[in-house]
């Protein structure tokens, strides 16, 4: 991925055209981490009364963090007030096609959110609806397009600057501390995507550079947790040397089970102990590692990405104002002893399987107007300057 500036959003003054003659919002009621609960109150309805219409579709929802991605997508846009719908491709890219195309001829949106299935397919589509009036923001993936660039918005991680290097960073200082070889498994998602292309070199540009580190690759497990499962059980019954794992993504549920069939998944400091650094957090992950099981994950969640997304559509979409036409949001590395301190919060919330399950009308709002929490690398310590939109 391309080093990209991440701009600035500066906001002196707001002001809602067509809303002045409104009652003041509310002051929002703030939660226990000190964050808003509902800062958009009256802000998804226009000046005529009717609501903004804003469709989001996800990638697919097989997953619990896609599941928990768009029940929080869902939560936000409603507590503005404007309507939503949505629409699960099952990691079909010509259904995720064919559903915007749709959204253009039927429903005609003021705004769709997506998580395409596939960088490149999913480029025309979504240039049509920017040139039907129709805005649109991609989070999780880069949009592979020249037409749309500058249109488009999105909202991701660049893997190999503030991402997938620094998994490999906890790999190379565990072998230099412990002196132990590592001989890792690379759990691949799906080589045709350019977001697994940036993960992979993002580990390799670490662990390649270490002689303690030896990487086995392994076939893609096309984001399934069965594929997944099998394919550790396989290879580490197979190479039995095999002592770390990695996972590119689709959290650590599938390869979790894996190691958990073959005895494997056993704390630090037994003989069998897999030293696993996976870039997402899902909620099995997190079980896992209060269970002292597994060591480390990234704070890959769709929560920072999704709300970020969101407020990028308000002030855009609802407010009239410009928006960066790319947003790189950076992670960090959560293990045992930061998960539940200041250092393992993002945005200034814990990391989303510390919430209420099904919950999301509690999940609170992210400051990412401060931008990057403590602990982030990847933006030179710049605010993100993602500010908080209201009505006011």
């Amino acid at each position: 991925m391309k080093k990209i500036l991440v701009l600035v959003v500066a906001v002196v003054t707001i002001t809602l055209l067509g809303l002045s003659g409104l009652a003041p919002a509310k002051s929002p009621v703030m939660t226990k981490w000190g964050l808003p609960l509902n800062p958009y109150e009256g802000l998804g309805v226009k000046a005529d009364g009717t609501p903004y219409l804003i469709a989001h579709a996800p990638f697919f929802l097989g997953v619990d963090f896609m599941i928990n991605a768009e029940g929080i997508v869902e939560s936000l846009i409603r507590r503005s007030g404007a309507d939503y719908i949505s629409f699960d491709p099952r990691m079909d890219a010509q259904k995720q096609i064919d559903y915007v195309e749709d959204l253009i001829a039927v429903k005609h949106p003021d705004a769709i959110i997506m998580m395409p299935v596939d960088e490149h397919m999913l480029a025309p589509v979504c240039e049509k609806a920017m040139a039907a009036g129709i805005d649109v923001y991609v989070w999780g993936f880069d949009l592979i397009t020249d037409v749309g660039k500058g249109k488009v918005t999105t909202v991701c991680r660049d893997w190999e600057h503030g991402g997938s290097d620094l998994i490999g960073q906890y790999f190379v200082d565990y072998a230099k501390k412990s002196g132990e070889h590592l001989h890792m498994y690379e759990l691949w998602g799906l080589r045709s995507q350019d977001l697994c292309q940036e993960r992979h070199r993002g580990l390799h540009s670490v662990v390649d550079k270490c002689e303690m580190i030896t990487v086995r690759e392994s076939p893609d497990c096309q984001w399934s947790d069965e594929i997944a499962a099998n394919l550790v059980m396989d290879a580490f019954t197979a190479h039995p040397e095999l002592n770390a794992l990695y996972c590119h993504g689709g959290g650590g549920t599938g390869a979790i089970e894996g190691l958990a069939a073959i005895g494997r998944l056993v704390p630090p400091g037994d003989p069998k102990h897999v030293l696993c650094a996976f870039n997402d957090c899902d909620t099995r992950t997190v079980e896992v590692l209060d269970a002292g099981k597994i060591d480390a994950f990234g704070t890959h969640q769709a929560w920072d990405l999704c709300d970020a997304a969101v407020k990028l559509a308000f002030w855009h979409t609802v407010l009239g104002k410009p928006v960066p036409g790319h947003v790189d949001i950076p992670m960090k590395v959560i293990t045992r002893d930061n998960i539940d301190t200041v250092e393992g919060r993002v945005f200034g919330a814990p990391v989303y399987p510390r919430m209420p399950m099904g919950k999301w009308d509690e999940w609170p709002v992210l400051d990412t107007r401060k931008g990057v929490s403590p602990g982030m690398v990847g933006a030179k310590g710049e605010s993100l300057g993602v500010d908080t939109p209201t009505r006011d």
